[in-house]
């Protein structure tokens, strides 16, 4: 389920730990609604949350201290997992929450304006192209329970904390050493194979080896993707895997270097059943 928020700033500008004001939004409008009941449903022992959401600040100006936008108004755009109706949640208590003033820091609020559902694309086919609005990277302590993010804004010269010259230069001598001293090493080693196409034989037995385990592979994984969804659990694979193991140990079967998943007694359908009957009922 995907929705938009619009907001309105009484002031143009927003904090750069916008996150938080969002966040602190989100958990205001869940206990006011259903007197509080769910709030802890999301935001109780730092649990896993099946939403996200994400903000669109067209043509903002980042400076050290805030993000200085265009005009007073913003889009955040609410993405959830419809397994437990959290998107149809969250709208009831955004919507209680709509026209009401919500206070920020710097003598600034925001104030909900309005709703707006977004019609969702069915995904038909094996490849997909995602737009997004720019990408953060995060790095989160779960002792501390806080947030390092990794972005260029306190390096000098920045561009909107996006790019870096200092880094840009580092890439630029990267690029350079891998066309100068790299490069030519890998046209010389392909060079002498094309020569000595003995040692291409062996190099190509391996990789074709090695491919049929691969397709192998996504063979079983495809397999336990399919059983877990048909069903409705998670297979941990390193817990198949130790349960494939002790299926070969019951049926004393060797272990394999290739095909390591494979059992000569029981197909992996078979054992996947044997796995279901074991660690779920």
């Amino acid at each position: 389920m995907r929705f938009y928020l619009t907001f309105e700033l009484e002031k143009s500008s927003l904090p750069k730990d916008y996150r938080r004001i969002i966040l602190s939004y989100i958990k205001k409008s869940l206990t006011e609604i259903l007197d509080g009941r769910y709030y802890s449903q999301y935001f109780k022992d730092n649990i896993q949350k099946d939403f996200c959401f994400s903000l669109k600040l067209p043509k903002a100006k980042f400076t050290k201290d805030e993000i200085i936008l265009e005009d007073n108004s913003i889009k955040v755009l609410f993405t959830s997992d419809d397994r437990q109706k959290t998107g149809l949640l969250l709208q009831q208590a955004f919507m209680k929450q709509k026209n009401k003033k919500f206070l920020i820091t710097n003598q600034n609020s925001i104030t909900l304006k309005q709703i707006h559902q977004q019609r969702e694309q069915k995904i038909t086919s094996s490849k997909v192209i995602f737009k997004t609005y720019g990408l953060c990277i995060r790095d989160h302590n779960k002792e501390t329970n806080k947030d390092n993010h990794y972005v260029y804004s306190d390096e000098k010269f920045n561009i909107q904390g996006i790019i870096c010259p200092k880094f840009t230069f580092f890439w630029y001598l990267l690029s350079a050493i891998y066309y100068f001293l790299i490069h030519p090493n890998i046209i010389h080693s392909i060079e002498w194979l094309a020569g000595n196409l003995w040692f291409s034989f062996f190099v190509g037995l391996f990789y074709g080896v090695f491919l049929i385990d691969v397709g192998y592979s996504l063979n079983i994984l495809n397999n336990i993707q399919k059983f877990a969804k048909e069903n409705d659990i998670i297979v941990q694979y390193e817990a198949f895997r130790k349960h494939i193991g002790e299926l070969r140990n019951e049926f004393k079967e060797k272990e394999r270097f290739v095909f390591s998943m494979k059992l000569d007694h029981i197909s992996i359908k078979k054992s996947l059943k044997a796995y279901f009957d074991k660690y779920y009922k």
